[in-house]
């Protein structure tokens, strides 16, 4: 008596299931991994280029919060006038993106104090208009 052999599959037909098998492994550790995110680390040694760089990106990303942390590590690690009114101002036009106008006001408000107390021409105008168009948005 003769037994019937089973067909073999051809072999594309065992590269997709393979292939098919792979995926089907790997895509709930990629879901799990990818959700599981700690809190943003930034190196010490980053100049402050790289920093404001680097918040722009994240807040073109529309990670907000990741954008905030880069530009209060700006602030906390340079005392220039010029850097400091640089992260004041970008926090503020988050907060008034975001939809918070309160913070966004009290924010840009402080930041033209702080422009009436340093001399004439030793921060950049740039900040001062755009703040003071965006609280004129805002009344």
């Amino acid at each position: 008596m003769r037994t019937k052999l089973l067909p073999q599959a051809k072999p594309a037909t065992r590269s997709r299931a393979r292939l098919l098998g792979l995926v089907l492994a790997f895509v709930p550790a990629l879901l799990i991994g990818g959700c599981a995110s700690g809190p943003l680390v930034i190196p010490a040694g980053l100049d402050a280029s790289t920093i404001v760089q680097r918040a722009q990106e994240a807040s073109d990303a529309a990670r907000y919060d990741d954008a905030i942390a880069y530009y209060r590590a700006l602030m906390e690690r340079y005392d220039d006038p010029a850097i400091l009114v640089t992260g004041e101002y970008e926090i503020a036009f988050i907060e008034y993106r975001l939809g918070h106008s309160a913070e966004a006001r009290k924010l840009l408000e402080s930041l033209l104090e702080r422009y009436k107390a340093a001399p004439v021409g030793s921060l950049p105008e740039r900040y001062k208009v755009l703040a003071e168009k965006i609280l004129a948005k805002m009344k």
